[in-house]
């Protein structure tokens, strides 16, 4: 789903589930996570029903809580 995305992009390390690469992956049940935000005044809350989550390989979100880390970069095209 995101590999073609990331090398339209030239985002070469991302896309794939394997070694070397930066994994973002996310854990949720499908009959319960839904989009909690809306166009409003609550346009940034988070997705609810999301189990756990990995960004860049670091776990961000453990059995349902947030933790405290930030492991996200901001992506520009070509990777820079």
């Amino acid at each position: 789903m995101s590999s073609m995305a990331a090398q339209r992009l030239g985002l070469h390390d991302r896309g794939f589930v394997a070694p070397g690469m930066a994994a973002d992956l996310i854990v949720f049940d499908p009959d319960v996570i839904r989009d909690a935000a809306d166009f409003g005044s609550d346009a940034m809350r988070y997705a609810e029903g999301v189990d756990y989550l990995l960004v860049n390989g670091t776990l961000v979100i453990d059995d349902g809580a947030l933790l405290d880390v930030n492991a996200g970069r901001v992506l520009r095209r070509g990777g820079r």
